[in-house]
């Protein structure tokens, strides 16, 4: 799961320095004339940042999972068995 959501976040360019948020508000704006287009740049920057930083705590939280767990269990453990 963790690879998974490293994979993603590399696959949106949604890393924690990624830039994405400030190109895809002024593409917008710079291809919209428009007195409502700033207002638009604004609400997407902040969404796509949301994004990012949703993407970023949910990594986190699951290397900090990953991280307590044992790099080995006994064999009657409920966590050596997969389904």
């Amino acid at each position: 799961m963790l690879e998974r959501t490293r994979t993603a976040r590399l696959t949106l360019d949604l890393e924690n320095d990624s830039t994405k948020a400030v190109t895809l508000s002024q593409d917008l704006s710079d291809s919209w004339t428009s007195p409502r287009a700033t207002d638009y740049e604004e609400i997407l920057f902040e969404i796509v940042n949301t994004m990012r930083s949703a993407w970023s705590n949910l990594e986190l939280t699951l290397e900090e999972a990953f991280d307590g767990q044992p790099d080995e269990v006994e064999e009657d453990d409920p966590r050596a068995k997969w389904d």
